[in-house]
Formats: structure tokens, C-alpha cells, sequence
């Protein structure tokens, strides 16, 4: 199964929203574990950094990043219209 997976999944496991954390870190870990392909759009990467960075420093945002290791479990590639 493929998901794209939306900003909002990683702000709210970024941050800890309630009501949203538990289910969104249960889709970034079906993600992880290799059980779903997860995609993201390029600009979902920059949208993240966007907000966090007002919360944080830059090098706390780098942290964040390498910590939840938005690539490892994505598949980026470009994708055309078939």
C-alpha cells in the first residue's frame, strides 16, 4: 500500500499534538517498519522546517530532523503522470 503522507502527520508528532499524536506516530511507524511505502512531496520538508522553526533554533530543527529520519523510510523519486 502506498500513503502520501501529509505535513500535518509529522507536526503532530514533532510537536506531541493531542488528539493526533498517537495515531499519526502509528503511520510513520507502519512507514518505518517497511509495512506501508510512504511518499512525501518536497514541499512537505520545507513546510515542517517552516513551522518549527519559530518553536526553535536551527540546530534544534536539525536534531528533530535527523532524529525522526524523514528519509530513511521514504522513497523519494519523481513521479509522472502515466
Amino acid at each position: 500500500m502506498r500513503l502520501m503522507i501529509d505535513t500535518n502527520i509529522f507536526l503532530d508528532v514533532l510537536t506531541q499534538r493531542e488528539p493526533f499524536f498517537a495515531d499519526s506516530k502509528a503511520v510513520l511507524q507502519l512507514c518505518e517498519s517497511k509495512k506501508v511505502q510512504g511518499f512525501l512531496s518536497a514541499s512537505c520538508v520545507t513546510d515542517i522546517f517552516y513551522f518549527l522553526c519559530p518553536a526553535c533554533n536551527a540546530a534544534v530543527v536539525h536534531v528533530i530532523a535527523e532524529d525522526i529520519s524523514l528519509l530513511r523510510f521514504t522513497d523519494l523519486r519523481f513521479q509522472t503522470a502515466e
